[in-house]
């Protein structure tokens, strides 16, 4: 094998360093006095082209023994990178399905952000936090902390009753958000793309071909306000008209969140991109194949579906360019945004203020009209809920019996069971006045097909107590 050929410059490379310094020195030799002006500027001139040399030597040089220091690094194999919807291979060996568990976790992230909110308040602190039962969602809004508290409330009624208590692992809380983030794409995607000619009309598509287009047609709809000498440009949160039905400049209270488009928003997400064929008639069509109101079973309205499709609106209308939490392009935070519209229909709520349930009502009345789940007067589906509390208390309170009856051989004092003389479907009797009912589990009055309605539809039992509070 022939020996290495050692190459100390490539052709027309700068000169070394060393030689570059040689010269340097040789030349500052030759600056005395006796020089003329000119001779001098000469020769500070080629000094400082000596010592650019260098530095480009320098440079060469240092990037040359990069290369040999990469090259004499062992190749690792590229890592292979995680799939978003495998967060199952993280969870513990001892979980039995964890592959379906952790679809189930992503479809209750999918369904909060029909009925709930667009983004968590906090996406780190919400899995850690622990959950506190006594919570008084009358603070929910106070601070940060009662907002992660009232979230995480939201967000387990929704969850998969095997996946509470894991909440804490990585692998649910991922599948979670990752639910979410799906979620929020197919939303937003519908908004500006399918749904977007049924939402706004065809002579209003040309403005919505880039953010420049969209910001001129829309920008004071949704609340843009122009700088001036006492204030910067901003986007106000409610002097905004896309928010208000007829809008007369003013904030009102009776007429905000009533803009059409908010309602039309719900129906594209409820029932897909031509959702709102008949909603102003009362008789709105779902479509043939699941949309996402029979997934979710959404029967009524709730403050997180008002407070996102007033949030929706606002962006779909923007510059923006993506549904995150902060715009591109406006700069509008999207999930404060979204917390304030929910705070201020929590209060209305609260409080049993005439503005707030009559909005409910009106949107239930458009949405699901002739429902037996619409808001009555005091913002509860029906009142039947609270009385059904009172019929559980009066039931479950009951004593108990402390000791068995004796035994006695008179038929007439005979305990029997009411069902022990029915008949079978053949015709003959069922005796079962020595079957006792299975035992309930432990912690639930519910039997077992009750538990399985409830699995089937985590969402129903969350309508009724969002609306309470």
């Amino acid at each position: 094998m022939p020996p290495h050929r050692r190459v100390d410059s490539e052709p027309n490379s700068p000169k070394g360093t060393e030689g570059a310094l040689a010269d340097i020195l040789n030349l500052s030799q030759q600056l005395t006095p006796s020089k003329s002006p000119r001779r001098l500027r000469q020769l500070r001139a080629e000094i400082q082209a000596r010592a650019n040399d260098a530095e480009e030597a320098d440079s060469a040089k240092n990037l040359q023994i990069a290369d040999l220091t990469n090259q004499a690094l062992p190749i690792k194999p590229a890592r292979k990178r995680r799939k978003r919807f495998n967060r199952a291979d993280d969870a513990d060996d001892s979980i039995p399905n964890p592959v379906t568990l952790e679809e189930r976790v992503r479809e209750a992230g999918r369904h909060f952000v029909v009925v709930e909110a667009l983004f968590l308040v906090d996406a780190r602190l919400i899995w850690t936090v622990e959950l506190k039962e006594d919570f008084d969602f009358a603070f929910e809004f106070q601070s940060k902390a009662n907002k992660v508290q009232g979230q995480l409330h939201d967000v387990i009624a929704l969850l998969p009753s095997d996946a509470v208590s894991l909440r804490t692992e990585p692998w649910i809380a991922g599948a979670f958000e990752d639910g979410m983030s799906g979620q929020r794409s197919t939303i937003s995607n519908r908004l500006r793309h399918a749904s977007l000619q049924v939402l706004m009309g065809a002579n209003q598509l040309k403005h919505f071909r880039s953010s420049n287009s969209r910001f001129d047609a829309f920008a004071a709809l949704i609340g843009y306000k122009p700088a001036t000498d006492a204030t910067a440009a901003h986007y106000s949160a409610f002097d905004a008209e896309i928010l208000y039905d007829n809008y007369d400049g003013t904030i009102n209270v009776d007429k905000i969140f009533r803009h059409p488009l908010l309602l039309k928003i719900y129906a594209c997400i409820l029932r897909g991109p031509y959702g709102t064929e008949g909603l102003f008639e009362g008789e709105y069509h779902l479509p043939q194949a699941s949309c996402v109101q029979q997934i979710y079973n959404v029967t009524c309205t709730s403050t997180g579906a008002v407070s996102t499709c007033a949030t929706l609106a606002i962006w779909m209308l923007s510059a923006d360019t993506k549904l995150t939490e902060r715009g591109d392009q406006t700069g509008i935070s999207y999930r404060p945004r979204h917390a304030t519209y929910a705070q201020r229909l929590h209060d209305g709520i609260r409080n049993n203020k005439a503005w707030a349930v009559d909005l409910l009502k009106y949107w239930d009345s458009i949405l699901f009209p002739n429902n037996d789940d619409s808001a009555d007067a005091s913002g509860a589906p029906g009142g039947e809920d609270d009385e059904m509390d009172l019929v559980d208390e009066a039931f479950d309170g009951a004593p108990s019996v402390d000791a068995a009856p004796e035994q006695t051989n008179d038929p007439a004092l005979q305990v029997q069971s009411p069902r022990a003389n029915e008949e079978h479907d053949d015709g003959s009797e069922r005796d079962d006045s020595c079957s006792p009912p299975p035992p309930a589990q432990s912690g639930s009055s519910h039997t077992g097909h009750e538990h399985h309605a409830e699995e089937q539809f985590p969402g129903e039992k969350k309508q009724a107590a969002k609306r309470r509070r």
